[in-house]
């Protein structure tokens, strides 16, 4: 674990970072790229980095015009990242729990004969 996350870990908070990074901040970035990289990267639970700031954004706001309704076309939804926390934390509750019902069912050969 690196120090950072380890003094947010220690303080109770939470890392959280992106899976997919279609570098819009680069100099030169275009539209056609960021629209081009998103989705062949995204899956279900991605985060998407996107920058509004550091310079001219026009490429980004252009590539969101474009994404938004291809992504939520494809039946992604866009939600806040607590929403997704809750999800995620969810989803892992369901996992544990179907698991130790496994772990802990007796397989026993039913009674009876031929």
């Amino acid at each position: 674990m690196s120090a950072p996350a380890a003094y947010a870990q220690a303080r109770g908070q939470q890392v959280v970072t992106w899976n997919v990074d279609p570098q819009d901040d680069q100099h030169l970035a275009q539209s056609a790229s960021i629209v081009t990289q998103v989705p062949t990267q995204v899956t279900p639970g991605s985060i998407v980095l996107l920058h509004d700031g550091g310079g001219n954004r026009s490429a980004t706001v252009d590539a969101l015009q474009i994404l938004i309704p291809a992504l939520r076309a494809r039946g992604y939804q866009f939600v806040s990242l607590d929403h997704l926390l809750t999800i995620q934390e969810e989803q892992a509750s369901r996992e544990q729990a179907a698991h130790q019902l496994y772990e802990s069912a007796e397989l026993s050969p039913r009674s009876g004969g031929i």
